[in-house]
């Protein structure tokens, strides 16, 4: 005759315990009512004398008597009893509202938006370069210069603006990046307005846009008193991806992004500087090597 072993108890899984929680609380839901306040009785003539016996019988009467003289707790009119579950239930609500409070804190970051010590929000959140995260090359506007002697010439606006993440190559970007370098404004617009490339509508897109932040932010009077001093491109992020071939074969592609960097100073731009000739270039090259640091050497 076979033995049928008794099956071990399963655990409740946390659905069917979230299910018995929310049926207690729909119960203890239904049967919420107003309890009125207690009635005052008056008090019935006293027992008639017992004489304990032992000490656990007078530690009984003790705590009888008291019992008997200590007021009924009074519950507030209109109060309703919670229950266990009820209370259990109010906790978590509880918990889970300040974490989702603070988890929203964190995600929104007031602090970036708003001033320091203020409620009044900054005047440059209308901008989508705002909302991404500030790299070395924007942080250069935050620059802080001490104030200039009475005598003193005038120190010209700096504006540095960039676009990350823009795909296309770097090396065909470094073209049109040396190209507007030293130019005005107004002449660097025009060369890349009639250029077939596509990275040269980007980069008049970003000029534009530096164009606008100068006179917004900067106090550059004259629009088109600006140079470009500095125009540079970066490697952005590389991405891999699969190209399917014929016959289950398969290849490598790489994505490539690149980043372009611009800085523009009021003023007209600075004079070209004179062609340099060949032994010119031989001795700047000759001189570079007899200043360069030799490591792990006697």
């Amino acid at each position: 005759m076979r033995c049928l072993a008794a099956k071990p108890k399963r655990r409740p899984s946390l659905l069917t315990s979230l299910q018995r929680l929310l049926y207690q609380l729909g119960e203890a839901g239904r049967a919420r009512t107003p309890i009125p306040a207690p009635v005052a009785i008056a008090p019935g003539p006293p027992a008639p004398p017992h004489v304990p016996r032992g000490a656990a019988a007078e530690r009984r009467a003790r705590r009888r008597k008291v019992s008997q003289t200590a007021p009924l707790p009074v519950r507030p009119p209109g109060a309703v009893p919670q229950s266990g579950a009820g209370k259990m239930a109010a906790r978590w609500a509880l918990g889970a509202g300040a974490a989702w409070a603070q988890g929203l804190l964190r995600w929104a970051r007031p602090e970036r938006w708003l001033a320091s010590g203020g409620l009044f929000p900054l005047s440059c959140i209308h901008t989508s370069t705002a909302l991404q995260k500030a790299g070395k090359w924007e942080k250069k506007n935050r620059i802080v210069y001490p104030p200039q002697l009475p005598g003193e010439p005038r120190r010209p606006a700096e504006i540095y603006h960039c676009r990350r993440e823009i795909k296309y190559s770097k090396d065909k970007m470094w073209y049109l990046a040396k190209l507007i370098k030293g130019m005005s404004i107004d002449q660097a617009l025009a060369q890349l307005e009639f250029s077939d490339k596509k990275g040269a509508k980007v980069i008049k897109e970003v000029l534009l846009e530096a164009q606008e932040m100068a006179v917004r932010n900067h106090n550059v009077e004259f629009k088109s008193n600006l140079h470009i001093a500095e125009s540079q491109t970066g490697r952005g992020r590389y991405v891999k991806r699969l190209r399917c071939h014929g016959k289950g074969m398969f290849g490598m592609m790489k994505i490539s992004r690149c980043h372009y960097f611009v800085k523009l100073v009021e003023g007209p731009p600075p004079p070209p500087e004179p062609p340099k000739t060949g032994f010119e270039q031989a001795k700047e090259y000759v001189q570079q090597l007899r200043n360069r640091t030799l490591v792990h050497t006697l």
